[in-house]
């Protein structure tokens, strides 16, 4: 699937309190957005999505890659990433907006873990207590119990989201058979924001532009061009979404010197200037 394929914008709103920017739910029953989007549509989330898996197996599109889900799997996807509605699995998924976790811009933000021992029992204990204070906090009538809930369910997500952070990410370009492949997607991933050349890569690897462009295409469906414009899109959302930063110095940290060029692009990727882009997101 073409990362540059259209997607659905999906708006944060929880389904039981509609100011709560937080909702955590089960996944081995359809509910939610699982409902409301079709399997094979791409959504644009303009919030965080934590996908754990407790077990079995199954896939789901992320850009333009098949993610495996596999008992012990963490998924994060930031604000902005395309990629398929959660599948149905034996597991939980917590979606977050950054508002209510008041978090700016970090670069341990989202990824790919492979949980085992002491992590993944750590992890799944704290999910089951954030869990059980979220359905508490939804479901109780308000009063005593419901003072502070929404404080509480803060700092239990902020503690779930520095203890993933200790865990070492799996690299993304791991999940991919052919070698050459997960070489080009690790250069992607270090140099993105300074390298937007598709001869530039192929010469680091030691292939052909058009070589490249035929693994690539073979392994993903996509070219090696749009892998790396996906991948500036990518980041250039999360900055317009998590920061503050003028558009202008969100362009030049993407390897832009020129604000109309990086206003080009992007509408080009997103179908919205950057302007237009971040306005729908704040509001």
């Amino acid at each position: 699937m073409a990362p540059t394929k259209q997607a659905m914008v999906l708006e944060a709103r929880n389904p039981s309190r509609e100011d709560l920017g937080v909702c955590v739910a089960p996944l081995s029953q359809p509910s939610g957005c699982q409902r409301t989007c079709r399997a094979d549509e791409l959504i644009r989330a303009t919030f965080h999505i934590l996908v754990l898996c407790e077990d079995g197996t199954t896939t789901q599109t992320v850009n333009s890659d098949e993610f495996h889900h596999t008992s012990g799997s963490l998924l994060w996807l930031t604000p902005g990433t395309p990629h398929q509605v959660v599948p149905a699995l034996n597991g939980t998924a917590l979606c977050f907006t950054s508002a209510f976790v008041g978090m700016t811009v970090e670069p341990w933000m989202g990824g790919v873990w492979h949980l085992e021992g002491n992590d993944r029992v750590t992890v799944g204990a704290m999910v089951d207590v954030l869990s059980r204070e979220y359905r508490r906090f939804i479901s109780e009538p308000t009063g005593n119990l419901q003072a502070g809930g929404d404080i509480l369910l803060r700092h239990l997500l902020l503690a779930l989201l520095i203890r993933i952070h200790n865990v070492p990410r799996k690299e993304w370009a791991e999940e991919f058979g052919n070698p050459v492949v997960r070489q080009f997607l690790g250069l992607v991933e270090n140099h993105y924001a300074t390298m937007h050349t598709v001869d530039k890569y192929a010469d680091l690897l030691g292939y052909s532009t058009r070589t490249l462009h035929r693994l690539c295409y073979e392994e993903l469906g996509a070219t090696p061009r749009q892998v790396v414009s996906e991948r500036i899109a990518q980041e250039a959302e999360r900055l317009l979404v998590l920061s503050d930063s003028p558009i202008s110095a969100v362009g030049r940290s993407l390897g832009f010197d020129d604000a109309a060029n990086f206003s080009k692009f992007f509408q080009r990727q997103a179908g919205l200037t950057p302007g237009e882009f971040r306005r729908t997101r704040l509001h």
